[in-house]
């Protein structure tokens, strides 16, 4: 079975697919250099329930890992443009942006409090990691799925069972 290319998204679409993981690794690179000059040596890496660090760490593997994984989110996105499977596509970036924005928003809460707050995380800012993954996630999501071509339904040929 052969299946046609899909047609290719307008200008507009490759952007909305593409530019949400891009501001993420923007964003992230920005606030490291803004962000480096204050950072201490250890920054608190996990926090307990009520917002008060338990686990520290280098700032620097955090961001590392953290913008690491934005750009491989920028990569998958701009794969996901050529991907003969659009939905699987939209699944990979969903994926891909939930988690950089997710960890990118993380670092730049977490460097924030250390370079200038008391080093504890409100937990209001769950809230608002949760909100920069989901948006960074939505949008490229939508644009892929609604371009993405109709599921064939009569693909796959009958499974000959014999008569017991």
């Amino acid at each position: 079975m052969t299946t046609t290319a899909p047609s290719p998204l307008p200008t507009g679409a490759r952007v909305a697919v593409v530019a949400p993981a891009a501001v993420i690794a923007l964003v992230l690179a920005v606030a490291a250099v803004l962000l480096a000059p204050t950072l201490p040596g250890r920054i608190a890496v996990h926090f307990a329930a009520d917002g008060t660090p338990d686990g520290w760490g280098s700032p620097w593997v955090m961001l590392t890992v953290a913008l690491g994984l934005a750009v491989v989110a920028v990569a998958l996105a701009v794969a996901a443009l050529r991907a003969r499977d659009r939905r699987t596509a939209a699944t990979v970036v969903l994926v891909a942006n939930l988690v950089a924005g997710i960890l990118a928003t993380g670092w730049i809460a977490v460097a924030a409090s250390a370079a200038v707050g008391d080093g504890t995380f409100p937990v209001g800012w769950s809230v608002l990691l949760l909100g920069v993954g989901a948006l960074a996630a939505a949008i490229p999501v939508a644009v892929l799925v609604r371009a993405a071509g109709p599921v064939p339904a009569n693909d796959v040929t009958p499974l000959e069972v014999p008569a017991t």
